[in-house]
């Protein structure tokens, strides 16, 4: 479909302000989440203009102008500075996810670093690091493929492997002979140096880690961002270029260099624990904060639903009571209430009555208590009669006043009901029971109780009701895992050639009795992509990627 320049160009900005924003939270580590929505994002707004395809160039895009539509130098440099932002979020954010990463690597010339006539020294080793990141997959890949092929593959003496750009044009393929030439120069000396060692390469010799290529990929991002996506394609660099021999071996030798690797692995390590603290504390906030307003509507002192219905008087003016006496009502409603609704998990021996309803409880005659003398018999029976009278004075009373304000809420009616059963109950045992607390506190620790379901519905600071937020989910403190428990992990992979993870665990239940068979599997995933982050040889955990049936 034709389009306009206007519509074109508007198009081609939102694309690139997307863009701006997702290499920008690459260089600053934002969380995966967050980039992962701006490039769905980037990647629907393109839609329109790219179709399908994941880079375009220049021309393409200008093709699709109408026929009337013409663009001049200005306009068109404009566009191709948009392009050239677009493609570069593009091609870092695949290449940190490790997503199209065969054809990203083959395309740095022409979307990473397309205006650009020679090359820095970093622009080089990220262009290394991508070879040599699918030099070490094929090897964890194919154990059996010969080492020196996939070295000649993927650091080819042809040109024409790498795509450096249109070669069709004359003009810039003269332009370009100095970068071109800084390439195969040092393509042929990391060539050689594989070679040399390619007995060490599956064992010993480190490289093709990602983080070495992130390094270098948000070095090159910084540096783009800073100078504006500048198409100037002569630079002038403080540092210079490297073009030397001496130079392009000093570059290389960086990259095998084991200290070099371990301070890349440091730094790296340091920004994800601080990541990783900052996500946590941020997590451990908001379930504090669900968990003090969990707690806060299960309460069930007289302190807290006094406070509770104050609240309400003062917040809820169509529900306040009209008189003192049924805001006493309403306060006895709410106990007996809360106290129907108190969950398990928060009740303990304090809170404990030997008053209480038992399971299967029964009137007790003097004559079964024991009583020593008949003074105390009296007096007992003096003061369960007076506690009886007084206990239905009282229920007549509280009846009386909540017949009130149940009729106008049948949820409270309901739980009035539910509160005048328990307290009859109790009252009988007060006058019945006899008076062993450690007795009945031990038959209470005994006999089973089947508790009440945990209340729905609490009063929030701003005087509404809300319903109570689940619990938050709880992160697991992880389970460590030894050096031995490693091998003997690795062990168990290398002697079944395949994913056999009950078998591994019944054949080292000595070392990895304390996992089960699933922990195993993800022990599995993480070490491989460990491994492959830190460039060192999958070795017997090869068969995870690629196990033999």
């Amino acid at each position: 479909m034709m389009v306009s320049k206007e519509v074109l160009v508007e198009t081609m900005e939102e694309c690139a302000a997307q863009a701006a924003s997702i290499l920008y939270c690459i260089v600053r580590n934002n969380a995966d989440a967050k980039i992962d929505d701006l490039y769905n994002n980037l990647k629907a707004s393109k839609q329109f203009l790219y179709g399908d395809s994941l880079f375009r160039h220049t021309d393409s895009l200008l093709s699709r102008l109408k026929k009337n539509e013409t663009v001049n130098e200005d306009e068109k440099a404009q566009i191709k500075k948009l392009v050239a932002q677009i493609d570069l979020a593009l091609f870092a954010y695949n290449i940190s996810r490790i997503n199209e990463y065969q054809t990203c690597a083959n395309a740095f010339f022409q979307r990473a670093v397309p205006c650009f006539n020679k090359y820095t020294k970093g622009e080089i080793q990220l262009f290394l690091t991508l070879r040599l990141y699918l030099l070490r997959q094929a090897m964890n890949t194919d154990r059996a493929a010969n080492t020196i092929e996939l070295i000649n593959k993927y650091f080819s003496k042809d040109p024409k492997t790498y795509f450096f750009g249109d070669e069709s044009s004359e003009k810039e393929s003269s332009e370009k002979e100095a970068g071109r030439r800084q390439i195969m120069m040092v393509v042929g000396i990391i060539s050689e140096f594989l070679c040399s060692n390619v007995r060490d390469l599956r064992s010993k010799v480190r490289f093709g880690a990602t983080l070495i290529t992130n390094k270098f990929l948000k070095e090159f991002i910084q540096y783009r961002l800073d100078d504006t996506f500048s198409c100037e394609p002569d630079r002038e660099i403080e540092e210079g270029f490297p073009e030397t021999e001496d130079e392009m071996k000093a570059l290389v030798d960086e990259l095998f260099n084991e200290d070099f690797i371990e301070e890349v692995t440091a730094v790296a390590d340091d920004s994800n624990t601080e990541s990783y603290t900052l996500e946590s504390s941020e997590s451990e906030g908001n379930d504090s904060d669900l968990e003090s307003c969990s707690i806060e509507s299960d309460s069930d002192s007289s302190s807290s639903s006094q406070a509770t219905n104050e609240k309400n008087s003062t917040d809820i003016p169509a529900n306040s009571p009209a008189s003192r006496e049924d805001e006493e009502d309403e306060l006895i409603d709410e106990e007996e209430s809360t106290a129907g609704n108190t969950s398990k998990t928060r009740s303990n021996a304090s809170r404990h009555r030997i008053t209480d309803e038992q399971p299967g409880a029964r009137p007790v005659t003097a004559q079964e208590a024991d009583f020593s003398d008949d003074a105390g018999v009296g007096s007992s029976r003096r003061s369960s009669a007076a506690s009886a009278s007084s206990n239905d004075a009282s229920g007549s009373r509280r009846r009386r006043r909540s017949s009130h304000s149940s009729a106008q809420n049948p949820r409270k009616r309901r739980a009035t009901e539910n509160g005048s059963r328990r307290s009859s109950v109790s009252d009988s045992n007060v006058d019945n029971t006899p008076v062993n607390a450690e007795e009945n506190v031990e038959k209470e620790a005994v006999a089973p109780s089947v508790s009440p379901p945990a209340p729905v519905f609490h009063i929030c600071d701003d005087g509404k009701v809300r319903k109570i937020p689940p619990a938050p989910k709880i992160r697991g403190k992880p389970q460590r895992w030894t050096q031995q428990e490693v091998q003997a992990l690795e062990e168990g992979l290398r002697i079944f050639k395949r994913k056999a993870w009950s078998s591994i665990h019944d054949m080292f239940s000595d070392v990895l009795g304390s996992h089960t068979p699933t922990q195993l599997k993800e022990k599995s995933k993480n070490e491989v992509r460990r491994r492959q982050k830190l460039g060192i040889p999958l070795e017997g955990f090869q068969y995870y990627l690629n196990p033999q049936e």
